[in-house]
């Protein structure tokens, strides 16, 4: 899904809406984004129901700035993805902060 996202900015969309109801592919949009030029949006339709929710990833990958945008998937890996619970005994906010 973001591979197809990526080709579609390279080939001059500005703005691509992806749907989900994953974390997993929130938190790679905004790695992903990193990769656009600054113009390009991507944009993350999440949740379902009352919890649906349009989240501008590309506004978080500017909050987040370049080094943390680039750890992310790997700090995802080592912390919130669904097989791993913590980092040596730390929890998610303490991990992040490492």
């Amino acid at each position: 899904m973001l591979l197809h996202a990526a080709q579609a900015a390279w080939h001059g969309q500005k703005q691509i809406l992806i749907g989900s109801v994953d974390t997993d592919i929130v938190m790679l949009a905004i790695f992903v984004t990193q990769q656009l030029s600054a113009e390009d949006e991507l944009w993350a339709a999440f949740g379902t129901g009352k919890h649906f929710r349009y989240l501008a990833a590309h506004q978080m990958a500017a909050c987040l700035g370049p080094d943390r945008g680039r750890a992310l998937p790997m700090l995802y890996a080592l912390t919130e993805c669904d097989n791993t619970s913590s980092f040596a005994g730390d929890g998610k906010k303490t991990a992040w902060a490492t």
